[in-house]
């Protein structure tokens, strides 16, 4: 897994990759997820992006084989969340 030398690099990854999918929900889009309408939907998209951050996590620290190596990754992505930078979205809910 390549990793960022800091969690505050990682932390502001997140939130501008998160941010751009927040940004561009409306509340017309609320709606029509809400009313399950096909097509299109920001709200998708963000969760898609969720998703795909929750797995990497999970990839990130699955993929160690010793324990000591899970134990370090697991305290990166620890410490990326304890970093205050607002707004985080939901990458602190995927990454603890």
């Amino acid at each position: 897994m390549v990793q960022p030398t800091e969690p505050l690099d990682l932390a502001i990854a997140l939130v501008i990759l998160e941010g751009d999918k927040y940004t561009r929900i409306l509340t017309a889009d609320c709606i029509s997820h809400l009313q399950r309408q096909p097509g299109k939907s920001t709200i998708k998209a963000a969760s898609e992006t969720n998703n795909k951050i929750v797995n990497w996590v999970k990839q990130g620290i699955l993929h160690c084989d010793n324990l000591e190596n899970r134990s370090e990754v697991l305290k990166f992505f620890v410490h990326t969340a304890e970093v205050k930078l607002p707004p985080q979205y939901g990458s602190v809910v995927h990454i603890v």
